[in-house]
């Protein structure tokens, strides 16, 4: 998962308890961060990097937006949970996740590196999953895993793929929107699809609800996904269909977040935080 990412936070919440899967690892890595050293990594210089390609705009917002939740989340441990209630239902950071349930929790600048593929190794996981994770994984990364790699993708494939897929179909004025759980390949979201959930999309959600929505839908598929294992039931997989409106989508630029605006959308609003 990436680090300080809503989606990945409020899937990993919910699968957290489920008693068909057990969580041996998490191997988290920061979105700045590039295949370099970590010491040759400098936040300012991703940050203009980044903001050439898509906008400072959208960038800063959605910056603010993943500063609200995590905030949001921290205030929470401080003021409802405290050290001495951890068993409470409270939507938590990961960090307190992994430490409250004994997780090994791993930071890497580069997921196909020989540092952490020996360190997901030393786990002997059955599956590797990966949870709103923007890098492509290599074949010695995929043949890492006893049973094999899954991916839970927050939009529907193959029209959606690639980056913040619930943005570009909000975009599209899309009045359904999907989240998609399938096999990983050495492709951007090609491979072989388990299962799909849909959803209704309402005019004046905020991107934010949206990104919930869909971290919660694909809970439920992994959570299924898992049980049928855990009963060795078939899991059947098809093929992703041949599509000319497939396409594969990075951030938005500059002037594709202010055609966002004209629609009346927003990334997220203060009222999304209240109670």
């Amino acid at each position: 998962m990436n680090r300080f990412h809503i989606g990945a936070n409020i899937l990993l919440n919910a699968i957290i308890d489920d008693p068909n899967i057990e969580i041996v690892g998490i191997v988290r890595k920061d979105v700045w961060a590039t295949k370099k050293k970590k010491s040759e990594q400098g936040l300012f210089s991703a940050w203009m990097s980044w903001g050439a390609r898509v906008g400072h705009y959208f960038l800063l917002a959605l910056a603010s937006l993943t500063l609200l939740h995590f905030l949001h989340l921290f205030l929470l441990e401080i003021f409802l949970i405290g050290f001495l209630f951890t068993k409470q239902k409270f939507l938590k950071t990961t960090w307190r996740l992994a430490w409250e349930n004994d997780i090994p929790l791993l930071s890497t600048h580069d997921i196909n590196c020989l540092e952490t593929r020996e360190e997901i190794a030393a786990l002997k996981p059955d599956i590797l999953l990966s949870n709103n994770f923007h890098q492509i994984l290599k074949k010695e990364v995929l043949s890492l895993p006893h049973i094999g790699s899954i991916n839970a993708h927050p939009g529907k494939l193959p029209l959606y793929r690639g980056m913040l897929p619930h943005f570009w179909a909000m975009l599209d004025g899309r009045k359904k929107l999907g989240v998609t759980l399938h096999e990983i390949d050495t492709g951007v979201d090609t491979g072989r699809i388990f299962s799909e959930k849909h959803f209704r999309f309402r005019p004046k959600e905020t991107f934010y609800r949206v990104w919930q929505k869909t971290a919660l839908c694909n809970a439920k598929l992994l959570k299924n996904f898992f049980s049928r294992l855990r009963r060795k039931k078939r899991v059947s997989l098809k093929i992703q269909k041949t599509s000319h409106k497939a396409k594969t989508f990075s951030f938005p630029t500059e002037k594709e977040y202010s055609r966002f605006q004209s629609q009346g959308r927003k990334l997220f609003s203060l009222c999304d935080f209240l109670p």
